[in-house]
């Protein structure tokens, strides 16, 4: 067993976590836990290019740490105080296999965290996303509807079961899925692209839907009250 004191931690990602060299495991569990959980990384960030590029460094940082620790011959102490961080640390692991295109151990992750906190939704929509990867469409579309369930202004789960049906050949259900996350946030980065895709495959020509509303306000005015 090694002597906390006498640690000899890299020093780099020690700062990386924002500590210094005196700090124990549990200080760099809960360094990794409040900078991984912070709001930036409460949504998918799958295609931010920066946020994935700083959550790995998160990820890595720790990992090199509990690595050294091990290797130093440390105790099976735990970097954790609460079930919660435990959560959060399987997730983390989901999150960054996820990221380096390694679903099948990114999805043994996400089960663990499910198994400790089944209403997450970033774990619920995690576990869609990598069963949509793996062409399970139909289970994928289970966890996206439990997200929406708990949560029915999380556009992120709006978004991916809408990727969802669209990768599984339903259109009308992804076009619909997609004008629900334009009423929640119309400014999402490449929104109008999926929605002019979901439009083509169902053979929408565009503008049809707007002479369509305005051909049925119009026969309205003529109506004998």
């Amino acid at each position: 067993m090694i002597a906390m004191q006498n640690m000899e931690w890299d020093i780099l990602a020690l700062q990386v976590l924002g500590l210094n060299k005196g700090a124990g495991l549990a200080d760099i569990g809960e360094a990794y836990t409040r900078l991984t959980t912070d709001a930036r990384f409460q949504k998918v960030i799958l295609g931010d290019e920066y946020l994935e590029k700083e959550f790995k460094h998160y990820y890595e940082a720790y990992a090199l740490l509990l690595n050294q620790y091990a290797e130093a011959g440390g105790s099976a102490e735990s970097p954790y105080r609460h079930q919660s961080q435990v959560a959060v640390a399987l997730f983390n692991s989901g999150v960054y296999h996820l990221l380096v295109h390694n679903y099948l151990k990114a999805g043994e992750k996400f089960q663990e965290a499910y198994k400790i906190n089944s209403r997450d939704i970033l774990v619920l929509v995690y576990l869609g996303i990598i069963l949509m990867k793996r062409k399970s469409y139909y289970v994928a579309e289970k966890y996206f509807l439990d997200a929406v369930k708990i949560d029915a202004q999380y556009e992120d789960a709006w978004f991916y079961l809408a990727e969802n049906y669209a990768r599984a050949g339903n259109y009308k259900k992804s076009l619909a899925m997609y004008e629900k996350v334009k009423i929640l946030n119309p400014t999402r980065k490449d929104l109008s692209i999926h929605i002019k895709e979901a439009r083509e495959k169902l053979g929408i020509k565009p503008g049809a839907e707007t002479r369509k509303n305005l051909g049925q306000k119009l026969s309205g005015l003529f109506k004998k009250s």
